[in-house]
């Protein structure tokens, strides 16, 4: 939607009533995928990777209009709790036979990248302090990545995040060592080309 002062005034009401809460049950269902009765636990673990999933999505559309007050104040647990999961594994959820539909791993792991681009992008400043663990998490995981399509949302959106970085002169430190923009092309750029079975049966439909 369009700033507006009417649109400002219903994110403001939101976030009053909803931020606490939402942070609150952002932690729980942290702490309930950290045991071990859940992570060995397809289903629960499942249940538990949906919700986060969610409440990823409503920090994206309350964070796309202007990053608000009570979100800036607790950043550092928002981002503690988005970094740890995009090196988050669990066997329960592996699906190695299913190639087309992305797992609830991938699905989180896309929607946190989506929240990080977001912040990287429009909130530079604020977040310039949590920058550098993002950058070498997405980085591994964007090279450990397979070529099947159900990867292809996770890799489109942590490409799209290193390259915004990369574009920046300021990060520019960061990739000016020839064996990283070896890695990176090797790892990450050369794979993400390459036209799989399914891309041709698509093109040919």
């Amino acid at each position: 939607m369009f700033k507006s002062d009417a649109l400002f005034a219903d994110l403001k009401f939101v976030l009053e009533q909803l931020h606490a809460p939402l942070l609150a049950l952002f932690k729980t269902m942290g702490e309930h995928l950290a045991r071990p009765d859940v992570g060995a636990s397809a289903a629960q673990a499942g249940v538990v990777r949906e919700a986060l999933r969610l409440i990823c999505r409503i920090f994206y559309s309350l964070n796309w209009q202007d990053i608000p007050e009570c979100f800036e104040d607790s950043m550092a647990e928002w981002m503690g709790g988005f970094v740890q999961y995009l090196s988050y594994a669990s066997p329960a959820l592996l699906r190695p036979d299913e190639e087309n539909e992305p797992g609830p791993i991938e699905k989180l792991q896309a929607a946190v990248v989506e929240n990080v681009n977001l912040y990287a992008d429009k909130y530079e400043e604020e977040f310039q302090p949590h920058l550098p663990s993002f950058t070498t998490a997405i980085w591994g995981l964007a090279t450990q990545v397979g070529a099947q399509p159900k990867f292809d949302a996770l890799a489109t959106t942590s490409i799209r995040f290193l390259t915004s970085i990369v574009a920046k002169p300021m990060h520019a430190a960061m990739f000016q060592d020839e064996a990283t923009l070896r890695q990176i092309v090797q790892a990450i750029v050369v794979p993400n080309l390459q036209l799989r079975e399914s891309d041709e049966e698509l093109f040919e439909d």
